[in-house]
Parts: C-alpha cells; sequence; structure tokens
C-alpha cells in the first residue's frame, strides 16, 4: 500500500478488466514473492508453456502444471479456454493452498 493511498490498488483504480476470448493466446508472468514456501500452480484444463524462467528465454516446454520456487519468475503461454475452470495455487510441503474459479465471460457489445 502506498503512504497515504486509500487502496491497495496502485492509483486506487483496478483499471479496465481485460477479456481473452477463447482460443486467443495470453502470456502470463507467475511469480513466487513468498519467501518460504513453493506453490505449484495449474489452469485447470490448459497446457502451460514455458518461454522464460526468472528473464531468460528457454526451449519451449509444455506442461500441466509449475513448481515456482520462492523468488522464481515463469513466463507462460495460455491457450484460453471457454467456460469455467480452476485456477490453483498449492503450497508444497504445507497443509495450505488456494483455488479460484475462473470463468470466461460474456459480454456484449
Amino acid at each position: 500500500m502506498l503512504m497515504g493511498a486509500e487502496s491497495d490498488l496502485l492509483g486506487g483504480d483496478a483499471g479496465d478488466v481485460k477479456y481473452p476470448e477463447p482460443g486467443k493466446k495470453v502470456r502470463l508472468r507467475i511469480i513466487n514473492a513468498s519467501g518460504g514456501t513453493a506453490y505449484r500452480v495449474a489452469l485447470g484444463g490448459h497446457k502451460l508453456t514455458i518461454t522464460h524462467t526468472d528473464g531468460f528465454p528457454v526451449q519451449q516446454q509444455e506442461v500441466d502444471a509449475l513448481l515456482v520456487g520462492m523468488g522464481e519468475r515463469y513466463d507462460v503461454l495460455v491457450t484460453h479456454g471457454d467456460g469455467v475452470f480452476p485456477r490453483v495455487a498449492l503450497a508444497e510441503g504445507k497443509n495450505a493452498g488456494g483455488l479460484q474459479l475462473g470463468h470466461q465471460a460474456r459480454r456484449s457489445t
């Protein structure tokens, strides 16, 4: 939070929400800012194509999930699916985890 801010968001505004169309490829940067926990990250029903680790290009590899250690960063490409799918970040070796349902919102224009 910035000093004097009324929100945890930079500038106090979340900005516009972008919804990729099903079938569109998106790039995600996954960062583990934790100091003591590795996380297994997955997007249910989606393959992750690793393109970079810690900012350096790597030979592309397609995986179902990533094990992201403390301070690690991964850039991945994902072809966005349709409908509802789980976004998972499970704490490795701990009795904790996280699950969020993602939904491809359809908007009329």
